[in-house]
């Protein structure tokens, strides 16, 4: 630990900062003797305590929110592919409907729904999890994990 520390101090990041800023100083100052000294003191941290719970999370977590989403997504699927067996796209193209409008309406049936089961997640995850994670944060991963969702789909 000694051995990491001293080649932390003498070839790590603080000696590259230490250098840099003694350069700019001796060419702010026009004295080339001017110096910083710069120092550091290793101090004691507390051990590491395991988290069998952050482990859980780690390996279960992303399971359970794909999860989530399969519902959604075998709908979804599910309606396309039936539109498509009805003809319901060609006919709407007959009476003049565009098809971006088309798969527009199937964009925004998909964010509500997301947003809809993201918000539930999150509360869930929020209240009894992630307490210290930021809401916002935790609450985009979520529903932006299920718009990429969609994003595959159409690539199908």
């Amino acid at each position: 630990m000694v051995r990491s520390y001293a080649y932390y101090s003498y070839y790590g990041f603080a000696y590259m900062q230490n250098w840099a800023a003694n350069t700019i100083l001796k060419f702010r100052t026009d004295n080339q003797y001017a110096e910083i000294v710069a120092m550091t003191i290793p101090f004691k941290l507390k051990p590491m305590v395991k988290d069998p719970f952050s482990a859980l999370v780690y390996f279960i977590l992303p399971h359970f929110i794909m999860l989530m989403f399969i519902p959604l997504i075998y709908r979804l699927t599910y309606r396309i592919v039936r539109e498509k067996e009805l003809r319901t796209k060609e006919m709407m193209a007959e009476m003049g409907m565009k098809t971006f409008s088309f798969w527009m309406s199937w964009a925004v049936y998909f964010t509500c729904v997301n947003f809809l089961m993201s918000t539930c997640s999150w509360i869930v995850l929020y209240f009894g999890c992630f307490i210290f994670t930021g809401p916002l944060v935790l609450w985009l991963c979520i529903f932006l994990y299920g718009q990429s969702i969609f994003g595959f789909i159409m690539l199908l």
